[in-house]
């Protein structure tokens, strides 16, 4: 007991891929893993700042940001601007309220929400530049 209770299976691929990500973690070290999200974070950022109109929501300092940047474009609902970095860019973000009332009441964004960025280890001062030209070229088509 209570095994012969329970219903359904484990979750296998979930447990082989929390196995893959703790391996992952312990042969590259946490430090190169964040040094390894930092330097494209910072880059992006100030990549973004280059966007016409752009609001980004947090710090702008990589060492306080976290890997995900909050941003909006003037006069484009972040659901428009995710379709078409999707659609014509191959970019996938997120875009809406995101679960967090709170932050959206702070920012002011409550009844559209903002668009999120995710940057991970694996991502590239290209990638932060093809983000930004695709931004710019929304922001001139809107």
């Amino acid at each position: 007991m209570p095994e012969r209770f329970e219903a359904g299976t484990l979750n296998a691929p979930g447990i082989a891929g929390l196995g893959a990500g703790v391996d992952f973690i312990l042969e590259r070290g946490i430090a190169r893993i964040r040094e390894n999200e930092r330097d494209p974070t910072r880059y992006a950022l100030e990549d973004l700042e280059g966007v016409p109109g752009i609001t980004i929501y947090g710090p702008r300092s990589p060492d306080m940001q976290v890997r995900v940047i909050s941003l909006n474009l003037p006069g484009v609902r972040p659901q428009e601007v995710a379709s078409i970095l999707d659609e014509a860019h191959s970019i996938m973000v997120r875009a809406g309220l995101h679960c967090v009332p709170m932050a959206h009441r702070t920012t002011g964004t409550g009844g559209h929400g903002f668009l999120r960025v995710g940057l991970g280890c694996f991502n590239t001062a290209s990638g932060a530049d093809q983000l930004a030209g695709a931004l710019k070229e929304t922001t001139r088509q809107s």
